[in-house]
């Protein structure tokens, strides 16, 4: 009997020293994102100013300055949409043709 009291209190204390070590250990969850961005440098006269490097920018998120993590110095393909409005109103009346289709003469 005296040997099972004594396995019952190993047990229970071992069961309570695992659940305050568990209690020590605080919750810690972080998070990273890559945020990409693309640019393009050009010169005073509008020129394309290739071979930059990483140590030509400084990136800075509300006022602190941010550690590039990728950089690449390469050509990126990127889709665009061409968007037209076209003001139909009647000051416009005049210039309106030269933005109509040409019809063909068939």
């Amino acid at each position: 009997m005296q040997s099972a009291l004594i396995r019952l209190t190993t047990a229970t204390a071992a069961i309570a020293a695992t659940a305050a070590l568990l209690a020590q250990q605080p919750t810690f969850k972080t998070g990273t994102q890559i945020v990409p961005l693309y640019v393009t440098v050009t010169d005073a006269d509008k020129r394309l100013v290739p071979d930059l490097t990483k140590a030509d920018f400084e990136v800075f998120d509300n006022a602190q300055p941010v550690t590039l993590t990728l950089f690449q110095n390469e050509p990126e393909p990127f889709s665009s949409a061409v968007v037209s409005c076209s003001d139909t109103s009647g000051s416009m009346t005049g210039s309106i043709v030269c933005c109509r289709p040409l019809r063909s003469s068939s």
